[in-house]
């Protein structure tokens, strides 16, 4: 028997749990990625091929899900672990897993999973989008001054400062007359 055969069911079970509640075919690998992390991890310490354990597991009929998601995105699968950075750990895996899939051959995954599209596609529909925005004319707003309302303490004493200049203009005019 294998070092490490049977070690990470409680790891699998949770890589399909969160298989099952993986709603793109992004969050699937992620969770694949997580799994194949504890394998790596514990076969430095255990002294196991990670290939084999890989597998092991993957061959089991419950990665049908895992597989079949994978199958039925292959072309983002493939774009995500080839292209992407995120992915490296499946990178190292992926013969392993193109393997697996071509050797049980009709795989049906009991859940749909979103395929994500490269971002070139994105950013076009971006474009697309935007273009068809900059045909609508929007109408430009009137900018309206505010009257600015003042507070009834600064009204007396505006009053009080008009009122005593007013007075010594009339003090002044006053003193003047013979």
């Amino acid at each position: 028997m294998h070092p490490a055969k049977g070690h990470h069911d409680d790891d699998y079970k949770y890589l399909l749990t969160s298989a099952t509640l993986a709603r793109t075919i992004d969050g699937l690998l992620i969770s694949l990625e997580s799994f194949i992390y504890v394998l790596e991890e514990d076969s430095t310490k255990m002294n196991y091929d990670v290939n084999y354990e890989l597998k092991y597991y993957l061959a089991r009929k419950e990665s049908d899900l895992i597989l079949g998601g994978i199958k039925n995105c292959w072309n983002s699968f493939e774009y995500l672990v080839m292209e992407t950075p995120r992915f490296k750990l499946i990178r190292k895996y992926y013969d392993v897993i193109k393997n697996i899939i071509n050797e049980k051959g009709d795989i049906h995954s009991e859940k749909t999973y979103e395929c994500i599209s490269p971002p070139a596609l994105w950013r076009k529909e971006y474009e697309e989008a935007r273009e068809a925005e900059a045909d609508i004319i929007k109408p430009v707003p009137i900018k309206v001054k505010k009257i600015r309302r003042y507070s009834w303490v600064e009204v007396a004493i505006l009053i009080a400062l008009a009122l005593s200049i007013t007075s010594m203009i009339l003090r002044f005019f006053v003193s003047r007359v013979p």
